[in-house]
């Protein structure tokens, strides 16, 4: 009798478990839409930037990092 008594709540227990999981899965996430750059934002092309940052380096005592990228900027 406590043998089927304990294998009853098992099952009881089993059953409430995955009704509960299965509940947590329906939820579903809202959807943030897309926030798309306008054509005329970030149009500095890239080796004006490697510029800028290597001339930013140099003045900021970083020359080993400005030359780098100063050679960067040849070599493409």
């Amino acid at each position: 009798m406590r043998r089927i008594l304990i294998f009853a709540l098992g099952i009881v227990f089993c059953l409430t478990a995955s009704a509960a999981n299965g509940q947590k899965s329906s939820k579903r996430r809202k959807k943030h839409p897309k926030q798309e750059t306008p054509a005329t934002e970030n149009t500095n092309a890239p080796d004006k930037e490697l510029y800028d940052r290597a001339l930013g380096d140099i003045k900021h005592g970083r020359q080993e990092v400005g030359r780098l990228t100063l050679q960067t900027l040849i070599n493409t």
